[in-house]
């Protein structure tokens, strides 16, 4: 059986569209769920979304933020 790390490091290559929905929802919740509010503004009423920390750079864990709707748009 794969490990996180293992699929952390093979999709770390890949655009996210290309990226299995699953394992994105997966990024998404571990990014929201340990923040609560936008790293941007540091509002936590707004629903969050998240944005790379580091623009074309990989879609992990490391590299993703909780921005909120007002800030992402």
């Amino acid at each position: 059986m794969e490990g996180k790390i293992q699929t952390e490091i093979r999709n770390a290559r890949k655009e996210p569209s290309e990226i299995n929905w699953r394992y994105r929802a997966e990024m998404f919740y571990y990014c929201v769920s340990n923040k609560k509010q936008c790293e941007q503004c540091g509002n936590s009423d707004l629903e969050l979304t998240v944005r790379p920390i580091r623009p074309g750079g990989a879609y992990i864990k490391a590299n993703l933020k909780p921005i909120c709707v007002d800030c992402a748009f």
